[in-house]
């Protein structure tokens, strides 16, 4: 009788959980398992259970866009300190008029809105709206063409624009997430491959050769000490919410995705099945007619 070797999947981050199930799949999906109804249908709904955990584990990464998010907004602060700070410098310099006059005009409008970078960005960004149809108007064309900022303060408008769409694509994400949904996502598939695991342990018991179903087990088991030593090395804070664990998809653990590896090969003949996966160290096992 062979036995999958237990693992609290619960304690797995998202990232963890999402690989573990998706190697699962895929050393199943490489096998024909379509004489046996049992186990077909076990696995149809193991893929159903699948296909809902990636579909909010992709909507709990949301957050992808927030490096991009943070960088748009560095270069948009940079372009309006830097027309700031020429601004001012030309306001304070009495030995050229006209350039002196157009920087303190300029000067005048940017005070006005008193733009914080470090502030709120929905705030910043309104600000930022406005201050470049002031500093684009008319009135303002020959002061900014005299100073040599009309490049500067178009790139400042695109940035803002840019940082807007951005905001909105997270937005429309975070929209379509319902609360605690990976988290019942991932308790689904957590029963499916339970139920999964005791068919075909079950099957390890009551045939007469079972040592396909053996070499099965045995082969997933490796794949299983894997993730037991994942477990070991990282940390899982459960009281925090599931939508937001891993949310940044920080994948550097050691937590597999190789789907060249551990991909198991059944063939069932009504007695048999035979198994051939190979470990992360090139151990192949294999049940001989």
């Amino acid at each position: 009788m062979g036995e999958f070797l237990t693992i609290n999947k619960s304690k797995m981050t998202n990232a963890d959980h999402f690989n573990f199930m998706e190697e699962f799949k895929l050393s199943l999906s490489s096998v024909d398992i379509s004489d046996n109804a049992k186990l077909t249908a076990a696995f149809g709904e193991f893929n159903d259970a699948f296909t809902e955990e990636d579909n909010y584990y992709m909507l709990s990464r949301a957050n992808q866009f927030t490096d991009d998010i943070n960088k748009v907004d560095n270069e948009r602060d940079n372009a309006y300190s830097t027309i700031r700070n020429i601004a001012t410098a030309w306001s304070n310099c009495f030995v050229m008029s006209d350039e002196q006059a157009a920087g303190q005009k300029i000067k005048n409008i940017i005070d006005v809105y008193n733009i914080d970078i470090n502030k709120r960005s929905s705030t910043e960004t309104a600000q930022i709206t406005n201050l470049v149809a002031d500093l684009q108007s008319a009135n303002m064309a020959a002061n900014i063409t005299l100073l040599k900022l009309t490049d500067i303060l178009l790139y400042l408008s695109d940035k803002n624009e840019e940082f807007k769409g951005l905001i909105l694509q997270r937005n429309a994400i975070n929209a379509q997430k319902q609360n605690g949904a990976l988290r019942n996502a991932r308790n689904i598939i957590d029963e499916k491959y339970d139920a999964l695991v005791q068919l075909i342990e079950a099957y390890s018991v009551i045939l007469d050769n079972p040592e396909g179903y053996n070499n099965f087990i045995n082969a997933w088991n490796i794949n299983i000490e894997r993730y037991r030593r994942i477990l070991n090395k990282t940390t899982y804070n459960p009281s925090e919410d599931d939508e937001n664990n891993d949310i940044d998809g920080d994948d550097n653990n050691d937590n597999g995705g190789n789907d060249e590896n551990n991909n198991g090969d059944i063939s069932d003949d009504g007695t048999n099945i035979i198994a051939d996966l190979d470990d992360d160290n090139g151990v192949v096992t294999e049940v001989q007619e």
